[in-house]
């Protein structure tokens, strides 16, 4: 399925993302554990929304709107539904036409919190799936080297060259960052080579 044109255009838009960055971390900087929990269920409950109600994400993000007219929107819709910092997040961005960062805003508030609790999304990129014993070994070793615990997700990539690919944060590494890391490389690679052979 296509991506709605205001997503889109803020996949790869550095400052798209940049905004969307300083949305996040303003927002994590000012709710405590409990209400930013909370708030990233409710914007993650909005994101459902808008992938669900055909035409309300056009709606939210149309040019057409004025700043006001959106933020109106933003006030009948979710004004006494969701929580005072929710809403004022979609009123803020409503009103500086951005709500169309809003996805971006969430994975950055929900990676802020992940690093607050020590937690780091790692994705593994590999030709083949990685069984439940590799994806426990790979979270494993990452947690010695990240010093963190690694929230692993396994993506599969038939194009991948090298067999696996690894994914912190921004930052995408090989074997050359470090004799372990290149162990664990190699121990997928032999997974990998055995399930396609």
């Amino acid at each position: 399925m296509p991506l709605p044109t205001s997503q889109m255009q803020t996949v790869m838009d550095p400052v798209a993302m940049r905004l969307a960055a300083t949305y996040a971390e303003a927002l994590s900087q000012v709710l405590g554990d409990k209400q930013a929990a909370s708030v990233l269920a409710e914007l993650r409950a909005v994101i459902e929304l808008l992938d669900s109600v055909e035409g309300f994400e056009q709606l939210l993000t149309s040019p057409g709107l004025s700043p006001s007219q959106r933020t109106e929107v933003v006030g009948r819709v979710f004004g006494g539904r969701a929580s005072r910092q929710t809403e004022g997040l979609l009123s803020v961005m409503a009103a500086n036409g951005r709500l169309g960062l809003l996805r971006n805003v969430v994975a950055g508030f929900a990676e802020l919190l992940d690093r607050r609790h020590g937690k780091v999304a790692v994705e593994v990129i590999t030709a083949f799936p990685l069984d439940r014993r590799a994806v426990k070994a790979v979270a494993q070793t990452l947690g010695k080297i990240l010093r963190a615990e690694p929230i692993v997700h396994n993506t599969v990539d038939k194009d991948v060259l090298g067999g696996v690919v690894l994914k912190v944060g921004d930052k995408v590494y090989d074997a050359s960052i470090g004799a372990e890391l290149d162990r664990l490389r190699r121990s997928l690679q032999q997974r990998i080579e055995g399930k396609a052979g």
